[in-house]
């Protein structure tokens, strides 16, 4: 068969005046539980600052549910250079 990879928008908890409104978190959530909830497709790389607690990410709460197992997810932390020393 053939595989796609498919880059989606990150979530976000806040918006930023003139770039972003609450409708717009909505928007990019439902986006992102739209791809990732296809458990015969889709193989789910989370990515997460190397420097923010995993465990309260938004992407953790979405992985969790749509992964319970965790079977078709991939950690990647990113910025490591965050980190603080």
């Amino acid at each position: 068969g053939n595989a796609w990879v498919t880059d989606i928008p990150g979530t976000f908890r806040t918006t930023e005046k003139g770039k972003t409104i609450d409708v717009d978190k909505l928007r990019v959530k439902d986006m992102v539980r739209r791809y990732i909830g296809s458990p015969l497709q889709t193989i789910i790389l989370a990515a997460a600052a190397a420097n923010v607690d995993i465990a309260i990410t938004k992407i953790h709460d979405l992985v969790a549910e749509v992964d319970p197992s965790g079977q078709r997810t991939l950690g990647v932390l990113i910025k490591p250079d965050m980190v603080d020393k």
